[in-house]
């Protein structure tokens, strides 16, 4: 138990009793405070390196750490194995990785200055205000997490695989956020998950056949880039923002309802509504349409480049002027409107 500082300067300075600190904790450059075999609770002070930009590492290999009270910092946290659970105020500046068993969870709030997660659980509400990476297949989010804090500019690299969003999970891109899917991915939706973008969401690779699909809502008030590959919206939502679609991109709508209120969807690529109901309220130009499932409603003045029906129903609803040619394989084409 420790009231006072402690210094991990060099090499690996490991706890394996258990035991609590209420006071600071400097950690030298390359050196490392390790926890692991028993509980360990930090209820207050910094946890920082000892020089500025310095290396140091917290890392919890297994059991509980509680990080409750404030506490601050800016050496990075890296969580292996076993769990940190936050339960007060915590606000630093230094990396957080969550790889292999690792959990992050808590009632209370973590903000960190950047974020690598490979591996683990995320249960609680995080804020990475920075640059954050997501990769590995078995990334599972039940809780809150927060990319970027709306003013400070960052990037979030998803590396594709598999995010499993929990029940009441939820994702924010922030403003002066982007968020790049660089390949193909899958977030699920176990329940009521959600995905809000006020940032900007590229999909910037993808391969033929496959896509980035996210199953969970997704409400966009920034911007949405589909620059290669498959961009697939199936959990439904709204878009208020601008779309580009890019040519041989594709955005594809299906199984839930989605509406385009506002903005422009604009681009050279692709949009398909393959299923449920998608609405297109707001202004469209250069893009190629095809129905091939589901109701694509045109409330508003459209336009675009080649329009098809293979399915489902396309109704017009005001005025759509395409520059392309007409093609009517299968479903219905109606509306009150005019084409």
């Amino acid at each position: 138990d420790s009231a006072g500082t402690i210094n991990a300067n060099a090499g690996t300075l490991k706890l394996s009793g258990g035991g609590t600190s209420s006071g600071n904790v400097s950690i030298g450059n390359g050196a490392k405070l390790q926890i692991a075999n028993a509980d360990y609770g930090f209820s207050g002070g910094a946890i920082s390196n000892a020089t500025a930009g310095g290396t140091g590492k917290l890392e919890l290999q297994s059991n509980t750490t509680t990080f409750s009270g404030a506490t601050s910092g800016d050496a990075e946290i890296a969580v292996t194995g076993g769990g940190a659970i936050f339960s007060g105020t915590h606000t630093g500046t230094g990396k957080l990785t969550l790889s292999g068993t690792g959990t992050v969870g808590g009632a209370g709030t973590a903000t960190v200055g950047s974020l690598d997660w490979s591996g683990g659980s995320l249960n609680g509400k995080l804020t990475s205000k920075g640059n954050s990476t997501l990769s590995g297949s078995g990334l599972s989010l039940g809780g809150e997490l927060a990319l970027g804090d709306g003013t400070t500019p960052g990037t979030t690299s998803w590396n594709g695989g598999q995010i499993n969003a929990g029940t009441a999970a939820k994702i924010t891109n922030s403003a002066n956020q982007t968020f790049s899917a660089a390949a193909d991915g899958l977030i699920a939706n176990a329940g009521t998950a959600s995905f809000k973008n006020d940032g900007t969401f590229t999909k910037s690779a993808g391969n033929a056949g496959s896509a980035t699909d996210i199953q969970a809502r997704f409400d966009s008030a920034g911007t949405i880039n589909a620059n290669a590959g498959t961009l697939k919206l199936s959990g439904g939502g709204t878009s208020s923002g601008n779309v580009n679609v890019a040519g041989g991109a594709k955005l594809q709508l299906a199984n839930a309802s989605y509406t385009f209120s506002a903005g422009t969807l604009g681009g050279a690529g692709d949009v398909e509504v393959a299923g449920g109901t998608t609405t297109f309220a707001g202004a469209t130009s250069g893009v190629s349409f095809e129905v091939s499932g589901g109701t694509a409603a045109f409330s508003g003045s459209s336009g675009g480049n080649h329009f098809k029906v293979s399915g489902g129903t396309a109704n017009i609803g005001g005025t759509h002027t395409g520059t392309g040619k007409l093609t009517l394989a299968a479903g219905t084409l109606g509306g009150t409107g005019s084409a």
